[in-house]
């Protein structure tokens, strides 16, 4: 009876049914975050040409994120969610059907563009429906879910690819975002109207709009930073790993790894929060990235390497939330269409000059130089956290 009483209590409120959603999201994305890299690299291409292939992607969710400021201001948040969640799905049972390099690409394309405006719409949607006193706590546990996810999905791609094949990858990343879209669509929200007296369609007066105000200067490269050094886990050390003679198993065991502080480390953000500043958990979090990178340019044999790197899970676990809390912190509510795309240009940013630089990184020299790349990003982060308010 006390169980049944606080699942009741859980599903009764509206945001934790949208952050049980966003869970079964986060397991499809995560079985499908190693199957990129490899498919690329079952079709021949290099891992520098596999880096601007997928720079690519990041430059077009770049766009869409900013052209969506439009989008969200005629139609509400919770429309675009069910939208961008149920095409992807429709083009990944394609992918099923026809799991070819051609169809491949085209899903990456679309995927770009529908993940944007899904996460775009999602984050405004789950703060304005959260209250302001549980925000904190809220997206703490968010993300604690959504690494539920990310740490069983990747050890899951990773195995169904090396044992089976890609196409059996696809159909179970298929399976969680059709989950997914059904539990959103029963929920069946109705938001209040937001009134924007113009529709910010000029792009350009957005962006300077934004850079205008310092806290979301530091907001923007808070994000930046955490999407460079993603790069390195999700993109370059999948194939590092296997160019060591490791198997595809290992890579989704490596990643999932990764992932697995971040679940215990969110669900007490809230308590970290109020027990240390803001600013002293992101400084200490991206100085211990900094001392990680920095000692893997010199000690970079790989079970070392992917030990470390798994240790960067509990700095990266209070960064995720907390750079979209301290955004949201610094922002009106009437302004968080016309904001927010700006904002999360900062993560499409991060990925594309964090593939475009490794990449160019590889042409010349061995893998391990991009750890002193990432040292000195991590470093540069550092020195702006230092001068932030909260």
């Amino acid at each position: 009876m006390l169980n049944e009483s606080i699942l009741h209590k859980f599903f009764h409120e509206k945001s934790n049914d949208l952050v049980v959603a966003r869970m079964f999201l986060a397991f499809g994305y995560a079985i499908f975050c190693v199957t990129p890299a490899l498919f690329l690299k079952s079709e021949g291409f290099s891992d520098s040409a596999i880096g601007f292939i997928m720079a690519g992607t990041s430059v077009l969710a770049l766009v869409t994120s900013l052209y969506s400021t439009v989008v969200m201001e005629k139609i509400n948040e919770y429309t675009l969610f069910l939208f961008s969640t149920f095409l992807p799905t429709v083009f990944l049972i394609l992918l099923v059907i026809f799991p070819t390099f051609q169809v491949f690409i085209l899903f990456l394309v679309m995927s770009s563009v529908f993940s944007t405006i899904r996460s775009n719409s999602f984050s405004i949607l789950f703060k304005d429906i959260t209250k302001n006193n549980e925000y904190t706590k809220k997206e703490g546990m968010m993300y604690s879910f959504l690494n539920i996810g990310w740490f069983i999905g990747p050890f899951l791609g990773g195995l169904l690819i090396e044992n089976y094949s890609f196409a059996h990858t696809f159909a179970l990343t298929s399976m969680f975002f059709s989950i997914t879209f059904l539990i959103s669509y029963s929920l069946k929200l109705k938001l209040r109207k937001k009134e924007h007296k113009v529709i910010d369609a000029n792009i350009i007066q957005n962006i300077f709009s934004y850079f205008r105000n310092k806290d979301l200067i530091h907001a923007y490269f808070i994000a930046f930073s955490s999407a460079f050094w993603y790069v390195l886990i999700f993109t370059y050390l999948p194939l590092f790993i296997v160019d060591s003679g490791l198997g595809e198993t290992w890579v989704g065991i490596f990643v999932a790894l990764t992932q697995l502080p971040l679940i215990f480390i969110q669900l007490k953000l809230g308590y970290f929060v109020d027990k240390f500043d803001m600013k002293k958990i992101l400084l200490v979090a991206y100085i211990y990235l900094f001392l990680v990178t920095l000692i893997l340019f010199f000690f970079h044999e790989i079970y070392f390497s992917m030990i470390l790197l798994i240790s960067t899970a509990l700095a990266l676990g209070f960064i995720e939330p907390l750079r979209e809390i301290f955004f949201f912190n610094n922002v009106k509510r009437v302004d968080e269409e016309k904001t927010f795309p700006v904002f999360r240009t900062s993560f499409s940013m991060g990925e594309i000059l964090g593939k475009i630089s490794i990449s160019g990184v590889l042409l010349i020299f061995p893998f391990y130089y991009s750890y002193i790349l990432m040292s000195f990003m991590m470093l540069g982060t550092v020195f702006l956290v230092s001068r932030i308010k909260t």
